[in-house]
């Protein structure tokens, strides 16, 4: 979504919250849609998706992925999105590193 904040702000719920075990804190959405304007969130970028899954409750859906960083490091990202007003909300975004035997 580099420097596509307002594509990014139609899909991200008010009150997301976006969360990575490589930092010390968690984003809102004013945060990271300003960092997306500036198309940078310090190292923090696009990463190659290897595997995904979802899973449906209703209008809720939660997404589990793995990633690969430019660095070669594998990640594990999990979505939660929840459907308002006929459209679909992201509303939790949690990333973490995987270590040791990695599965996809």
């Amino acid at each position: 979504m580099g420097g596509k904040a307002k594509e990014w702000n139609e899909v991200a719920a008010d009150e997301i919250a976006l969360v990575s075990a490589n930092s010390d804190r968690t984003f809102d959405k004013a945060t990271r849609s300003a960092a997306i304007a500036k198309a940078s969130l310090g190292s923090v970028r696009p990463t190659k998706l290897l595997s995904a899954k979802l899973f449906a409750f209703g209008d809720a859906v939660v997404m589990t992925s793995q990633h690969q960083a430019d660095s070669g490091q594998h990640l594990q990202i999990t979505r939660v999105w929840v459907k308002r007003d006929g459209r679909w909300q992201e509303t939790l975004s949690y990333q973490t590193a995987i270590t040791g035997r990695q599965t996809h």
